[in-house]
């Protein structure tokens, strides 16, 4: 699945070349057949599935029960591209009834790009972001130890490091009003009795 600025390059073309506007491609893809989300068992379950290439839809086809779409009618992106309907139709039915978590692995195992799509809660238990030492636990005043999002990007010269916990509310009202504002205590005081610190 792609993402980043250089996927617009073909839409820009089709555009200033031929002068077509792109449509709306929703879970549709300019480069993936199939490409989509597909409802799983349990509750708001789906895997994603994007297949580029033809050892990509070999690997498919060795897994998934989508035997009507073997042959050479099927090998190129734009034959299966063309029969999208269908194929998602066999690939609806058949994710159906499997665990999300439990097909996507074992997609992957065969050669077939595929991830169960998670639940923010998810994120936590996820091998990758683990295996990154991508969440930092940190200390916070209320909640005791907190998993906070760490760097997205990760450079070897220059290290970045979570440090601090959110603030509670009101935890640094004081320092803001002294360091910053440059209030004294009496006008501090009059402010808290005025109830505008509260």
């Amino acid at each position: 699945m792609r993402a980043g600025s250089g996927s617009f390059e073909p839409l820009v073309l089709e555009y200033t070349v031929n002068g077509r506007v792109a449509r709306a491609l929703g879970h549709d893809s300019m480069f993936a057949a199939p490409h989509g989300i597909y409802a799983c068992s349990g509750a708001e379950r789906y895997v994603a599935i994007a297949v580029e290439t033809a050892e990509q839809w070999q690997a498919l086809l060795a897994t998934a029960p989508l035997r009507r779409f073997v042959g050479a009618a099927y090998r190129a992106f734009a034959q299966r591209r063309g029969a999208r309907d269908a194929i998602d139709a066999a690939l609806r039915e058949w994710c159906r009834e499997q665990d999300a978590f439990v097909l996507a692995e074992r997609l992957r195992r065969a050669g077939v790009p595929a991830y169960a799509v998670l639940y923010p809660m998810d994120l936590y238990g996820d091998a990758q972001l683990a295996h990154r030492e991508f969440f930092v636990t940190l200390e916070h005043g209320e909640m005791g130890p907190t998993p906070y999002d760490g760097f997205a990007t990760k450079f070897s010269a220059t290290p970045g490091r979570l440090r601090n916990a959110g603030p509670c509310l009101g935890q640094d009202t004081d320092a803001v009003l002294r360091e910053f504002l440059g209030l004294s205590d009496e006008a501090i005081v009059e402010l808290a009795a005025a109830g505008v610190l509260s």
